[in-house]
């Protein structure tokens, strides 16, 4: 009974997490070196200090998107620069 419990609440702490994204997106493009990233048609810069919540390749300079892959993101207070990333966000 114990295991069902700590079951339920790993997948509560799993639903929660991937609702914490500001916004979500589709990679249009990524600039060589990876340090800007198109989304919806909006630049915005990435690297590695960026927190990803899924699998991704990493880069030299910041993390490695597919083109026409869909994040979540949430961003700084300036409002370019991404500060964490869910790797296909639940609708």
């Amino acid at each position: 009974m114990k295991y069902i419990y700590m079951l339920l609440i790993l997948i509560s702490f799993s639903a929660i997490a991937t609702e914490n994204y500001q916004y979500k997106g589709v990679i249009t493009r990524q600039v060589a070196g990876g340090e800007q990233i198109i989304i919806n048609s909006k630049t915005y810069t990435i690297d590695n200090e960026t927190i990803i919540h899924g699998e991704v390749s990493q880069g030299e300079a910041a993390p490695v998107f597919d083109k026409g892959q869909t994040i979540g993101f949430s961003i700084d207070e300036d409002g370019t620069r991404i500060s964490s990333v869910w790797i296909n966000p639940t609708e």
